[in-house]
């Protein structure tokens, strides 16, 4: 028998955490942004997601497998990108890695991390290797990231990395009536020059330092830094600027459809938010 507390959700895993951690420490992980809009919407967001009962059904044989990018998992469900995870565990990002590993999972690891690139494929080494790449500014870091994601994963295995539109300031600006504000128009303005996005507002609603990538930007620093890519997929497709669709049940699939039918395209990748290039070590 395990040791470990028993929980039927994440609601009850944060006093567990609030038990173990230090205050600053729980605080980092637990807490958001200032007034923690993003916070509150993202849970609702949850809230909002119904899954239909079912009685009388034979359930000895369940599947929740799928794909993605190729890659088979044994749910949709990913983990995504956490910063310092060292701050709650010793073995930090390592034992995250591993555990998605075992539940067939698939692991993000921030830009932020606590522990290195070949430490988490140490822990992890037949796992995919998923990266959040946009905050790093120069192109030269990012390039270094592709190159040891290139050292330390075996021969043909998948190499994905997250970056952020060279459009997104621009049409989520538009999307939310941000247009009219010269601060804000000054913040595309450069966003749209050089890709290097500021914030010098105490807004945190426009996000913080990162680097914005043109599509064909994000598969050439993969290829310089010696991986063979495979593409360069949009993540939202158009249909993150219409929140109504999204909102809609009825519409959601085929939002969902649109996306999938634009995903790959060259003249469509700049309208997503979030551009994934996929890529392989040769």
């Amino acid at each position: 028998m395990s040791d470990a507390p028993a929980f039927l959700n994440l609601d009850e895993i944060e006093p567990l955490a609030r038990e173990r951690l230090s205050r600053p420490v729980y605080d980092y992980f637990a807490g958001g942004s200032d007034d923690e809009v993003t916070v509150r919407e993202n849970r609702e967001a949850f809230r909002r997601i119904r899954l239909v009962p079912r009685v009388l059904v034979d359930v000895t044989s369940r599947d929740l497998t799928t794909t993605l990018l190729g890659e088979a998992l044994s749910s949709p469900l990913l983990v995504a990108p956490m910063a310092l995870q060292r701050m709650a565990d010793p073995e930090g990002e390592k034992a995250t890695a591993r555990a998605a590993a075992a539940a067939g999972a698939l692991f993000v690891l921030s830009t932020v991390s606590s522990v290195s690139l070949e430490e988490v494929a140490s822990a992890a080494p037949t796992a995919p290797r998923w990266f959040q790449l946009y905050h790093l500014t120069d192109r030269a870091d990012r390039i270094r990231a592709f190159e040891e994601a290139r050292r330390v994963a075996r021969p043909g295995a998948p190499v994905v990395a997250a970056g952020i539109s060279r459009f997104a300031s621009l049409l989520d600006g538009l999307v939310q009536g941000r247009l009219g504000d010269p601060a804000f128009v000054e913040i595309v303005e450069s966003d749209l020059a050089t890709g290097q996005h500021r914030n010098p507002t105490d807004r945190a609603g426009w996000f913080t330092t990162a680097y914005f990538h043109r599509p064909e930007e994000l598969a050439e620093e993969a290829r310089d830094g010696g991986l063979v890519v495979d593409g360069v997929f949009g993540v939202e497709g158009p249909g993150w600027l219409l929140p109504d669709l999204w909102d809609n049940p009825g519409r959601r699939e085929q939002t969902l459809r649109a996306a999938r039918a634009v995903e790959r395209d060259p003249s469509m990748l700049g309208l997503s938010a979030h551009l994934l290039v996929v890529a392989r070590t040769p």
